[in-house]
């Protein structure tokens, strides 16, 4: 009992397990349905929240090199003061 895709198989310890064969078995039903709304839903709640921080990191990023730059050997010999 219970060697075949589908019965239901009784253990000695009393669980109950049951089977399906993979070719029964819709592997992403709620995708499209549930899971990809959701997640626009989390995000568009929470995008200050994401899009700040990297705003700020890429702007010190920029005005890092942009200081580097007025530093360096090459802007003061074309900008001779």
């Amino acid at each position: 009992m219970g060697r075949k895709y589908g019965h239901i198989t009784k253990n000695g310890t009393g669980l109950v397990t049951y089977a399906l064969s993979p070719h029964e078995q819709k592997a992403f039903p709620f995708l499209l349905k549930k899971v990809i709304p959701n997640t626009l839903r989390r995000f568009s709640g929470k995008w200050p929240v994401l899009l700040v921080p990297m705003g700020v990191f890429y702007w010190t990023k920029w005005a890092g090199a942009k200081s580097e730059y007025y530093n360096s050997k090459e802007y003061l010999a074309e900008h001779p003061e």
